[in-house]
């Protein structure tokens, strides 16, 4: 069991992960990245192959588009500081998670 915990933990720090560093990698690359993001997923999804692949694309990219799209109202320096702080917030509230949904898994499960 001990072994299927931390399978499971694994897996949340790297969908977790993948979050901050996509939204660092926004800050840098901005658009471009945005345009991948749109270019991977299907607006509105047809069939369930391609909700499969949106859902998987929210997983990895979700949060961070999220954050920088509800930044684009704002001027050119306010919004790079926005996202700049943006990565760090986000591994700061992802750890805190982690770490309370570890604690309940090991309560539970051992």
């Amino acid at each position: 069991m001990e072994s299927i915990l931390s399978t499971f933990e694994i897996i949340i720090i790297m969908l977790m992960g993948t979050q901050a560093v996509y939204s660092f990698s926004l800050f840098l690359l901005g658009d471009f990245y945005l345009k991948y993001y749109e270019y991977g997923t299907f607006s509105p999804p047809e069939n369930a192959i391609q909700k499969m692949v949106n859902i998987g694309m929210d997983l990895l990219m979700g949060v961070a588009i999220y954050f920088y799209k509800k930044q684009q109202k704002y001027s050119w320096p306010i919004r790079k500081l926005l996202q700049l702080i943006t990565p760090f917030v986000m591994s700061i509230v992802f750890f805190v998670i982690f770490q309370l949904t570890s604690m309940f898994l090991r309560m539970v499960f051992l």
